[in-house]
């Protein structure tokens, strides 16, 4: 995806998820509203990648696109561009310029 690698990511995908979101929509993350969990079920999202089960799933999330790869990276599409959550949460790569 075109766009801006982030790479402070944690062990938690829902954390990565709602801090990609924020930045894509230029917002403070925990002031998003709605809250992730009234959107998807956060921690069954968690458990599927942690046993292995997933291999994507793609929401919408504070009208943008949200994909989660079965390695726990997160990518967001607004549309305009991406910003992305490179690897997995706990293997994270240096931050590139995206290019």
């Amino acid at each position: 995806m075109d766009g801006t690698t982030v790479s402070e990511g944690t062990d938690s995908v829902a954390v990565n998820v709602v801090e990609a979101v924020a930045s894509a929509a230029g917002t403070d993350p925990l002031s998003m509203e709605p809250q992730l969990y009234d959107v998807i079920d956060a921690d069954a999202l968690e458990r599927l990648i942690r046993d292995g089960s997933l291999t994507r799933v793609t929401f919408e999330y504070d009208g943008h696109e949200v994909i989660v790869e079965g390695d726990g990276s997160v990518s967001v599409d607004d549309g305009t561009g991406a910003i992305t959550v490179e690897g997995a949460p706990g293997e994270r790569e240096p931050a590139g310029d995206g290019a």
